[in-house]
């Protein structure tokens, strides 16, 4: 189509489009052209060639996207849809209208950037701010592209920006994905990824796995078994959705259920793609999530025992428990299994024989090979955690003896970690296969899950960690959260620090995690070297 523009009282006839019954048209007066208002000065004929365009309201418009933002700024949270074409972001004035006002963040400039649609997606600039226009935590020099996994920060202002398609790209997008052949089945290899779901109903929020690329969502019953229980929602049906992996992406799709899937509050009625940001609400409930690659790592080598016997398995007891549910007790020592006994595989790994106080899960893990973890949202808590990790050798150096060594290091943790009130050192006993608490703070004495600590010491790994509901647990904890990090001098175990907190509602990040790796790795050399 082209659409020709032209001032009222020009002549029609005299335009070439005029009358040529090729599927051009003429339109008098004012009209917009990528949601831009052309002025009836632009000049006769002037001549536009789209593809989407209808008539509203004596113009012409187009089929303009809407861009979906949330906007973070100190404790207060927002989110608006803006439907046009180019968006520009800043402070209200007088000089220039702004379509997205980030007052009352004075950081940020009265015209400070702007996003558009292009052919290859949502494009970000900025335009020529005083403090510039930060995206994944790099200064923007010309247009990138960004989605919602990016992280823009405007002034003091953090934003997460997506672009939501319109309702006519969504009839095409659901046409395609019916006319599509839908396999039930993924086409990745059986356990390649697993689905990470964030369940949040009647106020409570909880992390549920399903290690495998298929999950059924509903209510538990023997006829139809689910892979995702929601059965305190009423309004969810035995077999209400299902979630799968097809090529690398996350898709949803209704199981003809009594009160339908809804994707970013609107009503799905076919397969739906979803995105990482996406909020997925089945009945009452509210899910998001979250794929991931499970890397498949090489088995340990191990030396066959004599006779040439094939290698062993982990020693009994060792093994992760399925639902991440570790018990925990108040023990001054616990079983600690080392390198050797590990490798001869004969020992059985020994809980303590009280009655456990509690049980944790585990919500985050950090493995001994990972990248470190960075905090784009708080670069105030970046620079913080910087600062301690290169001050921190210091700080230990200069003491050489053990328990004072220990002593000084739980009260520092205290002071690094946000919300931590307890912190203990226990350290490891290769001759007697015990693990022995150093010190801790407060002096009541510290409960501890042998097993995630010995899993966090033989694995090089991090583990953050929440008190189960009382609905997993009737046994209840004064401690809320936590983290263990193990303490190794290279492949050399030493020990364990934890960290803890009373606070209801902290969840320790992969930040956390990996300044405690990092800690680990300083001080279990330093009390491999004090206690030689």
């Amino acid at each position: 189509m082209t659409v020709c523009i032209y001032p009222a009282g020009f002549p029609v006839g005299q335009c070439s489009a005029a009358g040529q019954g090729d599927g051009r048209e003429c339109f008098k007066g004012l009209a917009a052209v990528h949601g831009v208002w052309i002025a009836a000065s632009m000049g006769r004929g002037k001549c536009f060639a789209v593809k989407d365009w209808t008539w509203r309201r004596g113009r012409v418009s187009f089929w303009e996207p809407m861009l979906e933002i949330e906007i973070r700024h100190a404790e207060d949270t927002r989110s608006l849809t803006v439907e046009k074409p180019e968006v520009v972001f800043g402070r209200k004035n007088e000089m220039r209208e702004v379509d997205v006002d980030l007052n009352p963040d004075a950081t940020v400039s009265r015209v400070h950037a702007r996003a558009w649609k292009s052919k290859e997606g949502l494009q970000l600039e900025d335009l020529g701010s005083s403090l510039g226009t930060i995206v994944n935590g790099d200064r923007l020099e010309e247009p990138v592209l960004v989605g919602p996994k990016d992280v823009v920060q405007m002034g003091e202002t953090v934003l997460s920006l997506s672009l939501k398609a319109s309702q006519r790209e969504k009839r095409e997008r659901q046409v395609a994905a019916r006319k599509a052949v839908v396999k039930r089945e993924s086409a990745v290899e059986p356990g390649q990824f697993r689905m990470e779901f964030e369940v949040m109903s009647k106020g409570k929020r909880k992390a549920v796995e399903v290690a495998k690329p298929e999950a059924i969502i509903g209510r538990a019953n023997e006829e139809q078994p689910v892979d995702l229980d929601l059965s305190d929602d009423l309004a969810v049906s035995r077999r209400h959705a299902r979630v799968w992996v097809d090529d690398g992406a996350c898709w949803v799709e209704d199981l003809k259920s009594r009160h339908g899937v809804m994707v970013n509050d609107e009503k799905i009625d076919g397969p739906a793609k979803l995105g990482k940001a996406d909020k997925l609400r089945i009945g009452s409930t509210q899910l998001r999530v979250q794929l991931q690659v499970v890397m498949k790592k090489p088995a340990p080598t191990r030396k066959p025992a004599r006779g040439g016997e094939s290698t062993r398995p982990l020693p009994v007891g060792m093994e992760p428990p399925g639902n991440k549910r570790y018990p925990v007790w108040k023990v001054d020592s616990a079983c600690y299994l080392p390198p050797a006994t590990r490798e001869a595989g004969n020992v059985d790994f020994q809980l303590p024989e009280e009655q456990p106080v509690g049980v944790i899960r585990v919500t985050s893990e950090l493995d001994e090979d990972a990248p470190p973890e960075v905090n784009m949202v708080s670069k105030r808590k970046s620079v913080e955690y910087y600062r301690t990790l290169l001050q921190f050798p210091a700080t230990i150096g200069g003491v050489h003896n053990l328990d004072s060594l220990c002593t000084l290091v739980v009260e520092e943790m205290l002071k690094i970690f946000p919300g931590a009130e307890r912190a203990s050192i226990y350290t490891c006993d290769d001759a007697g296969k015990s693990l022995s608490l150093k010190s801790h703070v407060p002096n009541l004495k510290p409960a501890v899950s042998p097993l995630l600590a010995q899993l966090a010491i033989a694995g090089g790994s991090c583990h953050a960690w929440q008190q189960c509901d009382k609905e997993e647990s009737m046994q209840r904890l004064p401690i809320q959260a936590g983290m263990y990090g193990p303490l190794r001098m290279g492949k050399i175990e030493v020990g364990v620090l934890c960290v803890d907190s009373t606070q209801k509602g902290l969840e320790y990040t992969p930040e956390d995690l990996s300044l405690l790796m990092a800690i680990g790795r300083i001080l279990g050399a330093h009390v491999r070297l004090v206690s030689a």
